[in-house]
């Protein structure tokens, strides 16, 4: 086994196409973690319906650390026409509790990263978690579908990940990343000196969660010592390989999740 890993992120439900399944970057993030044979952590809200998500998050090999909230959690409904995705929230949003994440997330971590969904955290824990790990990383895309911005190297981030619709990431980082889905992947350098580097792998059927995967497997790899570039190339392949039979795994019973008709949202 290798190092540890932490996501802060809360469990989803995601309606895809009246389909459901268990989601968020904790998810897909953590269980390709997991896969490579490191150890992944999440800390975040868990409502009543989201719990079955984390249930599912732990047979993937995900250990979340807590917690539990009132209400159902972060359920969406994601609606995909071509290459383009309409993410609609339906739950009830939760901000997290630095607090609670500060006293769960014990010990040293090779990598931690920040990962909101839809704005739940709003720039706090970076710069209190970045001294328990290696490397912090955030991922751009929960503090952009609501207009907050991301933060950055002011605040010890390391790596930032985000796609090319989020602007490609706080300017301040040391290195952002900017992935487009099948096209080329982005490297930029704080000192403006740009690398393209083109994903390996197939062509994926289903792209949800592909970001995460990548972003999860990217950090194994840069916590292992590899280079940057090297890092990308070598996470691009490993989204296609792993990410089908995640998908795969989280499926959940629409009718009903946890004695509640998720007809309801």
């Amino acid at each position: 086994m290798g190092g540890r890993i932490l996501v802060v992120s809360p469990p989803t439900l995601d309606i895809i196409n009246g389909e459901c399944r268990a989601g968020g970057p904790s998810l897909y993030a953590g269980a390709t973690i997991g896969a490579l044979g490191w150890r992944a952590e999440a800390v975040g809200p868990v409502g009543y319906v989201t719990l079955e998500s984390a249930r599912i998050e732990r047979s993937l090999g995900v250990e979340r650390l807590g917690y539990r909230v009132d209400g159902p959690g972060f359920v969406f409904r994601l609606e995909y026409e071509g290459s383009s995705r309409r993410v609609s929230q339906v739950g009830v949003p939760r901000v997290i509790d630095a607090g609670t994440v500060l006293s769960l997330a014990e010990g040293y971590y090779e990598a931690v990263l920040i990962s909101p969904v839809y704005g739940e955290e709003p720039g706090i824990l970076p710069p209190l978690l970045a001294g328990r790990a290696g490397l912090a990383a955030v991922d751009v895309q929960g503090y952009y579908r609501v207009g907050l911005e991301a933060p950055g190297g002011e605040r010890l981030v390391s790596i930032s990940h985000s796609g090319e619709e989020e602007g490609g990431g706080p300017s301040s980082v040391y290195v952002n990343i900017v992935t487009r889905g099948y096209g080329t992947v982005t490297i930029q350098y704080r000192g403006g000196v740009a690398s393209l580097r083109d994903p390996r792998g197939p062509r994926l059927g289903d792209p949800t969660g592909a970001g995460d995967a990548f972003t999860g497997a990217l950090l194994v790899f840069l916590a292992k010592g590899y280079a940057v570039e090297d890092a990308v190339v070598e996470a691009s392949e490993v989204v296609a390989s792993v990410l089908p039979d995640i998908q795969s795994r989280a499926l959940i019973d629409c009718g009903r999740v946890n004695g509640y008709s998720i007809n309801t949202f």
